[in-house]
């Protein structure tokens, strides 16, 4: 998996769109602009699921208006860590520490592999 968890954006069809605002427009022509952008976009799937992830309320992604992405049904939504690596299904799958702060699980346990691996080298 990408270490970078929205790298799909480098592939996206709008990344060099002289102008962005046509995905926040609410006129139909701009929304048809953004439709036909989107259309084949090999990324469109995964902007679809990032606004749905992050419930992002404004704007055209994934080929779909604010008000489509509304009515869409939804699926139970799975928390995921920051790396979006991996599913946080309950607090087993945090890590506490003493400052309060709290972590994934799999993501610290990963990191300290990594530190050894790095001392062993």
């Amino acid at each position: 998996m990408p270490d970078d968890p929205e790298s799909w954006r480098k592939e996206a069809s709008c990344r060099d769109i002289d102008d962005p605002d046509v995905f926040f427009s609410p006129h139909g022509s701009d929304q048809a602009r953004a439709a036909a952008l989107c259309a084949d976009c090999p990324v469109r799937a995964q902007c679809l699921t990032y606004a749905l992830d992050t419930d992002t309320q404004d704007g055209f992604w994934g080929g779909k208006t604010e008000a489509q992405r509304a009515r869409m049904p939804r699926v139970r939504q799975v928390k995921h860590c920051k790396s979006r690596l991996h599913s946080l299904e309950s607090d087993a799958d945090y890590i506490y520490f003493s400052n309060g702060e709290r972590r994934c699980k799999a993501c610290h346990l990963a990191t300290l592999e990594r530190l050894k691996a790095a001392r062993t080298a």
